[in-house]
C-alpha cells in the first residue's frame, strides 16, 4: 500500500526524545500515526508517514527506519533514499514495495534499543517494539489497538480487516505482562500513564466476537 497523500505539518514530543506526528490518511479514511526516536547516534523512524520537508530536515542523522509490519511501509522507501538510511522489516513479511536492508525476527534488538516482540493477529508478520528505559518504558503496538482521540477508549480494528481477530486479542492481553508507561498505536492518540488500565478496559468492553 503506497503512502498517504496527506502530509503532517507539525511534530510533538509525547515522551522524552520521542516525537510523534499524525495525518488524516486518505487511504483508509482515518488517522494514522508515526514516531521518531532521538538517540545519541541519530534518529530512528518508526512506521514513518509523510512529513513536511522543513520538519524532516530538522531530524538528527536518521540511523534507521523500522517497520512493525508490511502494512506500515508508508513513506519508508522514499525516506530510505532521502536519508540513505537502512530499513528494518519483518523476516516473514511479504509484498514489500521496496527492498528492506535488514530482516528481523522475534527477540532481535533493532537500532535505538527497540526489542522485537511478536504480536500476531492483524497479520502473522506483525510486531511490537518494546523500549525499556529509565524515562519510562514505551511500547509501539502497530495495529493492535486504535482510538480517535486521547479521551477515547481503545478499540480493536474491525475483525474483517484482521487475519485473526482472536489472536489479536491474545496479543493485546500479553501487553499486560509488561510495565509500560507510554503506549504508541499506529492509528490513534498515544496513551501516557495508566496503560494497564486502558488495556484492561478495552478487553472488558470488547463485544465484537461474542
Amino acid at each position: 500500500m503506497s503512502e498517504p497523500s496527506t502530509v503532517a505539518d507539525s511534530l510533538e514530543y509525547v515522551a522524552p526524545s520521542l516525537l510523534h506526528w499524525t495525518v488524516e490518511d486518505d487511504r483508509i479514511h482515518n488517522r494514522s500515526d508515526a514516531y521518531a526516536l532521538e538517540t545519541a547516534f541519530g534518529t530512528i523512524l518508526i512506521d514513518p508517514l509523510p512529513l513536511h520537508e522543513d520538519l524532516l530536515e530538522g531530524f538528527n542523522t536518521v540511523q534507521a527506519i523500522c517497520l512493525t509490519g508490511r502494512f506500515h511501509q508508508r513513506s519508508a522507501w522514499r525516506y530510505q533514499q532521502h536519508f540513505d538510511a537502512p530499513v528494518y522489516a519483518p523476516k516473514n513479511g511479504e509484498g514489500y514495495e521496496g527492498s528492506p536492508d535488514h530482516l528481523y525476527e522475534t527477540g532481535d534488538t533493532l537500532p535505538g534499543g527497540l526489542k522485537v516482540v511478536h504480536a500476531p493477529g492483524p497479520t502473522d508478520a506483525h510486531y511490537n517494539f518494546f523500549l525499556g528505559r529509565s524515562e519510562g518504558n514505551v511500547m509501539f503496538i502497530g495495529d493492535l489497538l486504535i482510538r480517535r482521540t486521547e479521551g477515547d477508549i481503545f478499540k480493536f480494528v474491525p475483525a474483517q480487516f484482521m487475519d485473526n481477530p482472536e489472536i489479536t486479542r491474545e496479543s493485546v492481553r500479553k501487553l499486560l505482562n509488561y510495565s509500560i508507561e507510554v503506549l504508541c498505536p499506529n492509528h490513534g492518540a498515544v496513551c501516557k500513564g495508566n496503560v494497564a488500565t486502558a488495556v484492561k478496559d478495552t478487553l472488558e468492553n470488547d463485544t465484537e466476537l461474542e
